[in-house]
């Protein structure tokens, strides 16, 4: 498997530009915090193994190198989410962070829906570094001729790498900046295991 990262990637993820529902602060802008839906989860791929999952962000902060969501949602009456900080410019690197207890819970639910295992001990990293390569360009101009729209989601593909040679994945990342959901959609069923590890504190 090639694991060599192309280096052009993400050169203007999204604007953040204010609009009326952001605060008018100097720097950096802030968007007011929004409400946190139900998460959903999309099992329905043609291949039968897929597991993808729309998150709410509540909160998106620009910066001048990163774009950072307060991803939070609801599941089973309790919030789950994390960190992203996604980099603007110049950055191979993009991060998972902890927002505590709820990232717990997702790194729980998130097992719970890879590897069908339930759990309440599992911890969420503190911090997960992903190469990341932005594909947005290519997907939506396919989706504007499918669907004779153009779509402003913003598609990226992110590559796990691990201490060991074998700790190796990949995952897509969709955000969508208008209707304030994060996606992560499977690569390959293969690959769980090894998402699952890298997420989790040991």
């Amino acid at each position: 498997m090639n694991k060599i990262i192309p280096l052009c990637f993400l050169l203007a993820l999204c604007s953040c530009t204010e609009n009326q529902n952001t605060k008018k602060v100097n720097n950096p802008p802030v968007i007011d915090s929004l409400p946190a839906t139900e998460v959903f989860v999309d099992t329905s791929q043609d291949e039968g193994w897929g597991a993808d999952v729309r998150l709410s962000f509540i909160n998106k902060t620009c910066t001048d190198t990163s774009i950072v969501y307060d991803v939070n949602s609801i599941y089973k009456n309790r919030n789950i989410g994390f960190i992203l900080s996604v980099p603007v410019k110049g950055h191979l690197h993009l991060a998972f962070r902890s927002r505590g207890i709820s990232s717990d819970r997702f790194i729980q639910f998130f097992k719970q829906l890879y590897l069908s295992k339930p759990d309440t001990l599992s911890r969420f990293n503190n911090e997960t570094f992903v190469d990341c390569m932005y594909m947005g360009d290519y997907i939506d101009s396919l989706n504007q001729q499918a669907k004779g729209v153009y779509t402003s989601t913003h598609y990226c593909k992110l590559f796990f790498q691990g201490k060991n040679e074998d700790d190796y994945a990949e995952l897509y990342l969709n955000i969508n900046d208008e209707e304030h959901w994060i996606e992560l959609r499977e690569k390959d069923s293969e690959y769980r295991k090894t998402i699952i590890k890298l997420f989790t504190s040991h």
